[in-house]
């Protein structure tokens, strides 16, 4: 029993450090240089995410000093938001989502929440073919969700229509936008069934709920 204890402590031990160098070489792939690579705080959470920092040294000494960077499944984040690191970077994230967001409860067992996502996903999908069509631009604020011409633009759960606002970035970004639901008290901020959940939540919601 204990050699078996042991083998499998072993095997665990390998497993980690394996998924520690997949991360680092792919977070390798995102740095300017690569001469010379230091990494310190490395840490894996729930769902194999890798947490840490590094530093980049260059041929002739050019540093980055010390970066935060985070390894998803399917994406690196160099430079990650506060919001990415509170939520990839945790032992819980679904109560890391619901305390950072005031969303709650995030589960599968929320209808409303789930309603949303999925309103949110299509209309991402919608607005994403609608920029590749027009070539480099979302609909104007003015036009709003009806240029997407949609057999049946969604309300969401409380019988509102989603908010849509197309957002200037610095030059030459080409312009994003906002879409967003106020809840069910239909007035901005709350929490729970009156938090405001918007697209720049999608993410995250989505990464909670995938772990259920």
């Amino acid at each position: 029993m204990q050699r078996l204890f042991i083998l499998c402590l072993a095997m665990l031990a390998a497993s980690c450090a394996s998924t520690t160098d997949t991360s680092r070489e792919r977070v390798e792939t995102q740095l300017p240089f690569k001469e010379v690579v230091q990494y310190r705080n490395v840490e894996t959470f729930k769902g194999g995410v890798n947490c840490g920092e590094v530093n980049a040294t260059g041929r002739w000494g050019d540093e980055t000093g010390y970066l935060r960077y985070i390894v998803l499944k399917d994406r690196e984040i160099l430079r990650p938001t506060n919001d990415d690191w509170v939520v990839y970077c945790s032992d819980d994230p679904v109560a890391a989502v619901e305390l950072q967001f005031n969303i709650f409860p995030v589960d599968r067992s929320n209808t409303a929440l789930l309603r949303v996502v999925s309103d949110l996903q299509m209309l991402d999908r919608a607005l994403q073919a609608y920029l590749l069509a027009d070539q480099r631009a979302y609909p104007s604020t003015k036009e709003g969700l009806a240029a997407l011409s949609l057999e049946s633009t969604p309300i969401d759960p409380w019988g509102q229509p989603y908010l849509y606002e197309r957002v200037r970035v610095l030059h030459p970004l080409p312009p994003q936008y906002r879409l967003l639901t106020l809840g069910k008290d239909g007035q901005p901020g709350g929490s729970g069934d009156d938090a405001d959940i918007g697209s720049w939540h999608l993410p995250y919601l989505e990464y909670a709920l995938q772990l259920y």
